[in-house]
């Protein structure tokens, strides 16, 4: 699946679009950084989101729905720099 298939897939079940960066919106170059807030959100989205392999950053802050378990769906991310699970349910558990 291409990562323009897995955005408008992402886009249907949110009802709305993350937020992208730069180019990448114009899908002139892979997408680097994908932002969701304030959303419930699943292991199924997240399986969606693991699409974008060259993902450098990845923002759930304030995301509801997601477990630290929830994020094995995201590992195979080689390149992915920076997460950020500021006050996201994936957060709130010990061993994070």
């Amino acid at each position: 699946m291409d990562e323009q298939k897995a955005l408008r897939q992402l886009t249907t079940m949110l009802g709305v679009c993350p937020a992208l960066q730069d180019a990448e919106a114009s899908g002139l170059s892979p997408v680097s950084e994908l932002a969701f807030g304030l959303l419930n959100l699943s292991d199924e989205h997240l399986s969606l989101v693991r699409r974008f392999s060259k993902l450098r950053r990845l923002h759930l802050c304030e995301t509801r729905g997601l477990t630290p378990d929830s994020l094995s769906q995201i590992a195979n991310l080689q390149d992915l720099e920076e997460l950020n699970l500021c006050a996201s349910s994936a957060a709130r558990d010990t061993g994070i």
